[in-house]
């Protein structure tokens, strides 16, 4: 394995010592440095590419000699672009070959310029690299780095946050490549001054002396010259940590500079995709008046002008109005846009530009079924990949989803009708668009029934854990103590299904009739059924109560709450992230009395004590990228339940069986209540294991047997051995049951006579 030859994208690249190990603490090779940057190249692409870069290369890992390299390697290949300023020939990136190659050098750091090679004299980034110094905690880091963060917002900036890989964080600001660097330069320090004057842990200063315990907010990346660790390059770092960009949302949870490695960055690339939008949030300097987003106004085709006079795109994320060829491309998309109301939009790819129609009350899914079509504008063909949050205030504002697409056939058409052979995942058969009057036109399905709608879904199940998950991993939710059902909407049909899969929908009457409104045709939702007391926690007995009550709708009143979606309008959403079914979940209802979303939360031990507190069940946590896996238990869901401990005396022990017969069963226990009498409280049968039980039986056999100490009806009572005197002991529970019982026991220790 000292050297092999492979293609990527056409090019040809000898790749040696492959085995060599780079990060001696890790383990990790050249192989999988070139593996590593090869699956993140996608997600790094825009955000290098074309910016001239300096390179530190480790040729014997991290722990031999290194060299920091502004001009490009000798021999180093014609095709790899090069960016030429003043005397030095830099390096720079395009394509995943140019990657590979500087990985095959072990250029273990490649450190990319705010400007790139077609317009070397205006920057297009502003940066504010936040330095530590030694003994300064991650925890003030991070809060610094917020406040910052929030400043640039409020100035009117679209900032982005990474980690540096090291010690400290960076903030990214992408800018309209308008400005001068000198520009740039004196608004970072105008920010700069203004930050550093209100919160004195934080200096502008670069000598290590002026600032011992401070943060430095380095604004010195932006002068000529200068670069900074490029978004997903790895650090020479024992552990091999990236520079990896964020949500900013996740800066709270974050641990450390070096939390994300070669081996855990993909997950959280693939699961959030950070950054993805940067270049579409690119403004102007505050304090610099000038005319930025030459974009704005570029030349508009005559098909297009409609689009782009509803739309500025400084603000929308949303396609240049900008015709596509005009080949033999026959494409077609189904967007769900959560707009003032929610709709679909269907958009047919024909001469350039996308001819397209709001369908408001979804798209027929049953032959013969029509639906209102309103035609719209014509769209950009690059909306065929659009998916994004269009602001507020802007037209079509809201959230739009890619529901399907795919290709179609045109079988007839002409100014008043369309006749097409849709071709996607979902729809999937011939349709005929045909106009009525003024925008309005009607959509009929001609082929057979085009779906199969489940009938027997299963409920995903949780793993039980006694600890709160890494908030890094997942979200939470709190845990309903309640009914878990499906909701089932077919049409005009709406059916509540329990766990078992019985039809409970007759006793919850009014839930069904609430859940008719549901923004969908077909639709296949889960939740959880509760009654709640006046203060708002969930009553389990209550709930079980109404659901027997004979008297239906009457009793006592029921709340739904929903927090996944398995199937909407021909979609199976089982496959899709948690997150995307929550976004899909929340823009097909509106919150009602009865129907309610169960809200998540990042912090989950703030939730949880939460729950404690207002003593409530637990709380749930669920994995974020995580499929929904039906009729399974998984540990991608996780409740952690709230369990109260109380004192007990042990009262008897039934007869042991199986692995047990020389031990015992269960434990009877029992308390003494404010009357002085003796109260059961049921029986222990886990938090054993084969020493504790044989220390707590020995004990149990030094007490006097006696008759049965309490009036209850107990189950085993045959197999039971009661004792006089019983020893104390502490017993975990869930909550107490109508009858005052404990729920969910478990046995905790014995209780040191002396205590």
């Amino acid at each position: 394995m000292d050297q092999v030859t492979t293609s990527i994208d056409g090019i040809q690249l000898k790749l040696s010592n492959l085995g060599k190990v780079l990060y001696p603490a890790a383990g990790i090779t050249k192989a999988e440095l070139i593996q590593y940057y090869l699956s993140v190249f996608d997600h790094m692409e825009s955000l290098i590419k074309n910016r001239p870069l300096s390179l530190i290369r480790y040729p014997d890992g991290i722990d031999g000699i290194k060299f920091y390299s502004k001009n490009a390697p000798e021999h180093t290949p014609e095709w790899v672009p090069l960016c030429q300023i003043d005397d030095i020939s830099y390096v720079m990136i395009r394509e995943k070959a140019e990657v590979v190659y500087l990985a095959n050098l072990a250029a273990l750091e490649i450190h990319a310029m705010t400007v790139r090679s077609e317009d070397i004299l205006h920057p297009d980034t502003m940066i504010f690299d936040l330095d530590p110094s030694e003994g300064v905690e991650f925890e003030v880091i991070k809060e610094t780095c917020s406040q910052l963060f929030k400043l640039l917002q409020d100035l009117g900036y679209h900032p982005f946050v990474k980690t540096s890989g090291s010690k400290g964080l960076h903030i990214y600001v992408p800018l309209e490549p308008v400005f001068s660097r000198e520009e740039v330069i004196t608004t970072a320090k105008a920010i700069g001054t203004m930050f550093t004057g209100k919160y004195p842990h934080t200096t502008l200063r670069i000598s290590k002396e002026k600032r011992q315990g401070k943060i430095l907010i380095d604004i010195y990346r932006n002068h000529q010259g200068q670069t900074c660790i490029a978004p997903l390059s790895t650090r020479a770092k024992p552990s091999c940590s990236v520079s990896m960009p964020l949500l900013f949302s996740h800066l709270d949870s974050l641990r450390s500079s070096d939390q994300y490695t070669i081996k855990n960055a993909l997950d959280y690339l693939t699961a959030h995709k950070p950054w993805h939008d940067y270049d579409k949030c690119r403004t102007g300097l505050h304090d610099v008046k000038r005319a930025v987003s030459p974009v704005v106004n570029p030349p508009i085709p005559a098909e297009l002008a409609e689009y782009a006079s509803k739309r500025d795109f400084v603000l929308s994320p949303e396609p240049l109005p900008k015709t596509g060829s005009t080949g033999n491309s026959a494409r077609f998309v189904v967007q769900l846009h959560d707009a003032t109301n929610l709709h679909y939009d269907l958009r047919l790819e024909e001469n350039g530009v996308l001819t397209s129609w709001a369908i408001p009350k979804h798209i027929p899914m049953v032959p013969g079924a029509r639906r209102l079509a309103i035609r719209t504008e014509d769209h950009p063909v690059k909306y065929l990949g659009f998916e994004g949050k269009i602001p507020a205030g802007e037209y079509g504002g809201g959230t739009m989803w890619i529901f399907d697409q795919g290709t179609y056939e045109s079988i007839k058409q002409d100014k008043e009708s369309y006749r097409v052979t849709l071709k996607g995942k979902i729809f999937d058969g011939e349709y005929v668009i045909f106009h009525t009057r003024d925008d309005q036109w009607l959509l009929e399905r001609k082929s057979p029934e085009g779906f199969s709608f489940p009938q027997t879904p299963g409920h995903m199940l949780a793993e039980e854990n006694v600890f709160v998950p890494s908030a890094q991993d997942y979200f939470f939710e709190l845990k309903w103590d309640g009914i878990r059902v499906f909701v089932i909407k077919s049409g005009e049909d709406v059916k509540i299904l329990s766990r078992s899969g019985r039809d409970i929908t007759a006793s919850f009457s009014e839930i069904a009739s609430v859940c008719m409104d549901i923004d969908a045709e077909y639709a296949i939702l889960d939740g959880e059924l509760v009654s709640l007391d006046d203060k708002g926690a969930p009553v389990f007995a209550n709930i079980i109560s109404r659901m027997h009550s004979k008297a239906r709708s009457g009793g006592f009143p029921a709340v739904l709450y929903l927090f996944d979606l398995l199937y909407l309008d021909g979609a199976d959403c089982t496959g899709m992230a948690v997150e995307k079914r929550r976004e899909w979940l929340t823009a097909i209802f509106k919150v009602t009395e009865k129907l309610r979303l169960s809200e998540s939360f990042d912090n989950g031990v703030e939730l949880f004590e939460a729950a404690r507190s207002l003593g409530l069940e637990g709380i749930m946590a669920k994995k974020k990228g995580s499929k929904y896996i039906q009729g399974r238990r998984s540990t991608d869901w996780i409740k952690v339940k709230v369990r109260t401990v109380t004192d007990a005396v042990i009262l008897g022990y039934t007869k042991g069986k199986g692995d047990r017969s020389d031990l015992f069963g269960a434990l009877h226990v029992g308390n003494v209540d404010n009357t002085g009498q003796l109260r059961y409280l049921g029986k222990v049968g886990t938090g054993f294991d084969e020493a504790g039980m044989k220390a707590i039986l020995a004990v149990l056999k030094q007490k006097q047997s006696c008759p049965k100490p309490v009036p209850d009806a107990i189950e085993e009572e045959s197999l039971t051995t009661w004792i006089s005197d019983g020893p104390w002991c502490e017993v975990q529970y869930a909550s107490l049951t109508p009858n005052g019982t404990l729920r969910e026991p478990v046995f905790f220790r014995l209780r040191d006579p002396e205590e």
